[in-house]
């Protein structure tokens, strides 16, 4: 399962970020229980993406159900990528997951003008970088 997932820094994911930092009671998934300390997911299902964990749902107007705003990882959004099934399970695995990650890097991308965010994955950790430019 190592792999490299690149999200690109755009307005979806401004707008994902200015949202949590203004909402930053966030849920911890798979429980009931709240966290005072804004978070995004990181959500592996039908391909791979990140949105916001605050308790204050980011609704995506275009869709009728409820659906929130995400930002997918390059080349694992289900709608414009052939493949992503394949490339999404050989970076993260065959399991569906929801991971609760620190804004920080996030907002520091977002602030400091940053192209793109990586999150490499390992067995057993993941490591967030932002690539700032000087």
């Amino acid at each position: 399962m190592p792999g490299t997932l690149k999200f690109a820094v755009n307005d979806v994911l401004k707008r994902i970020v200015e949202h949590t930092l203004a909402n930053p009671e966030c849920r911890i998934p798979y429980t009931k229980e709240t966290t005072k300390e804004p978070s995004l997911y990181l959500v592996k299902d039908e391909g791979v993406y990140l949105m916001s964990a605050s308790v204050k749902h980011l609704q995506d107007e275009s869709k009728t159900e409820g659906g929130s705003i995400v930002a997918y990882a390059k080349g694992l959004d289900p709608k414009k990528d052939g493949g992503y099934y394949e490339e999404a399970r050989y970076i993260c695995g065959g399991d569906d997951f929801a991971e609760l990650l620190p804004i920080e890097v996030f907002a520091k991308a977002v602030e400091k003008g940053a192209k793109t965010v990586s999150i490499k994955l390992t067995e057993n950790s993941l490591d967030i970088r932002a690539q700032i430019p000087r």
